[in-house]
């Protein structure tokens, strides 16, 4: 890590704004449930950033929201949070092929593979109250 990017710290909105161009489309690195990802410079740091802005009325609400700034020597790194990840093939309709481990192949029941994911999405609900208690996950599997 280049000692010009120091370790995390809070920017102001405006500060980030001014270092996406104004969360400029063109900047945009990709999109997830959450919101969208640009790319950005910090002048007075000179450092390459990613900034995720949340999306107004994230189904998953500012408190699920951590400020997600990277910076690194050799340019930007995007990470991809798993879940985010899952949520989007869900949301989209794909096929639980499209989430499964590669390396199953073919070999699992489809779905099984549906009740298992939608376990543990209740599992990591960003609202601890919504989660599932044992007994509840239990149940579930069983059926």
């Amino acid at each position: 890590m280049d000692e010009s990017c120091p370790n995390p710290r809070k920017f102001s909105y405006q500060t980030l704004a001014c270092a996406t161009n104004n969360f400029s489309e063109k900047d945009k690195l990709g999109e997830g449930a959450t919101g969208s990802v640009f790319k950005g410079f910090l002048r007075e740091l000179s450092c390459s950033v990613a900034v995720k802005r949340i999306a107004f009325g994230s189904k998953y609400g500012m408190e699920s929201y951590l400020p997600e700034v990277k910076f690194q020597e050799n340019g930007m790194k995007f990470e991809l949070k798993l879940v985010d990840w899952v949520c989007e093939k869900i949301e989209r309709g794909e096929n639980v092929s499209a989430v499964a481990d590669p390396r199953l192949g073919l070999s699992y029941d489809e779905k099984e593979m549906e009740q298992l994911i939608f376990v543990g999405l209740s599992c990591v609900n960003p609202n601890p109250y919504d989660r599932p208690s044992i007994w509840e996950l239990i149940k579930m599997l069983k059926c």
